[in-house]
């Protein structure tokens, strides 16, 4: 059994850009948040977290012993993607960085479960929004392409796109993915109300399984007091007997709150 998440940690220079204040609560200087974020993680404790808007100079701070850091930096940005595993239940076998046409960085890495012996390849992405969604849908295409040169060459048991989509779950970035043959970690997740309070969910995982692995729990939840995107995560088991563990939050609660 393993974990995989994908959090948007929010970098507030975005923030201070465009001067937008605090977007939905959310204490704009990283040693206010830095805390929460670490109890975030700590309540799904994945052995592989997708980190998007992360500084590379922050990034100490949250790793912990026995974890592994690949880091890829956004051409012309404040910020990077990061992918951290667990070095005691993954072997790290390849690492690939992919640029689009906008210089924003797709890091994908190539994993050995230490236990199963099982490969699974995992991909970061934060595709481009804005009312031109031409520019994403090509960097999402451009980093599919790729993906499926890396598979050709080196197969794996199991490929997981995850990050920053910039549109909900309805939208036509993850039609292509499941045009791709990807499911997404929650298929039953309906549009979101624009009008609702909580602000629209554009973070997703998708996976291509094949038969070492089946998904057995999905969910998301937000923590407005470190980010405006969701913490999405999943569970995945190559053993039919393994028992799911216990997740400490309701996989559908749209919301957490950390005192």
């Amino acid at each position: 059994m393993t974990t995989i998440a994908s959090y948007n940690i929010f970098h507030e220079a975005y923030a201070e850009r465009h001067d937008v204040g605090r977007p939905y609560g959310t204490p704009i200087r990283w040693e206010d948040r830095q805390p929460h974020i670490l109890f975030t993680i700590s309540l799904v404790k994945p052995p592989i977290l997708l980190l998007q808007e992360a500084d590379v100079t922050r990034l100490p701070g949250i790793i912990k012993e026995d974890q592994k850091l690949i880091f890829a930096q956004h051409k012309g940005k404040f910020d990077g993607l990061a992918i951290i595993i667990d070095t005691k239940k993954f072997n790290l076998l390849k690492t690939k960085t992919h640029y689009g046409e906008n210089d924003l960085a797709t890091l994908i890495v190539q994993l050995q479960d230490r236990t199963t012996g099982k490969i699974i390849r995992v991909a970061n992405v934060h595709l481009e929004g804005g009312m031109n969604r031409d520019p994403g849908n090509k960097q999402l295409s451009s980093a599919l392409d790729r993906i499926e040169e890396l598979e050709k060459d080196s197969p794996s048991d199991g490929v997981i796109v995850a990050g920053v989509f910039s549109e909900d779950a309805q939208g036509p970035r993850s039609s292509a993915l499941t045009a791709a043959g990807f499911t997404p970690n929650d298929p039953e997740e309906p549009p979101y109300d624009p009008d609702d309070s909580i602000p629209v969910k554009i973070d997703h995982m998708f996976m291509r399984l094949k038969g070492a692995y089946s998904m057995v729990r999905s969910g998301a939840f937000q923590c407005l007091k470190i980010s405006d995107h969701h913490f999405v995560y999943a569970q995945l088991s190559c053993c039919p007997q393994e028992t799911p563990r216990n997740l400490p939050l309701d996989p559908k609660a749209k919301q957490c709150s950390i005192s």
